[in-house]
């Protein structure tokens, strides 16, 4: 096993070890509720950007407190983007208090589902934007 590989190791087991369900492989999946069409795509676009970045991605990731809609990881960093129609500081900080505070990521990103553009390339560039920039 090289370095990158038992560092991507140890974030997994990092994320097991705290009650979190990861797929091993990058994966983009369906919500277990009715996902509007606007919110697979930023979700998909985002979990792109975030793979086109370096990082190993998945998607409505089961935790203790809940479910998000994309994580990220790689060897040195390890974030949640929760994609939100209408997002406001409520609910916002309650997934922020579920799914970082006392947990393996370091930082929660929101995208507001309602501002991404519907072009494809648009939409890739706004969520870059968002992410890191």
């Amino acid at each position: 096993m090289n370095k990158r590989d038992r560092l991507l190791s140890n974030q997994l087991v990092a994320l097991k070890e705290n009650g979190w369900v990861v797929n091993q492989e990058d994966a983009v999946r369906f919500n277990e509720g009715s996902e509007r069409l606007a919110h697979l795509h930023a979700k998909t676009v985002t979990a792109k950007v975030l793979k086109d970045q370096g990082y190993r991605v998945d998607t409505e990731v089961v935790m203790p407190d809940g479910e998000v809609d994309v994580l990220g990881y790689s060897e040195q960093d390890m974030i949640v983007v929760e994609c939100e129609s209408n997002p406001d500081s409520n609910t916002f900080s309650s997934k922020l208090n579920r799914y970082v505070h006392d947990q393996p990521p370091r930082e929660m990103f929101w995208i507001d589902v309602d501002a991404v553009p519907g072009n494809i390339g648009e939409a890739y560039d706004h969520i870059t934007a968002e992410l890191f920039e």
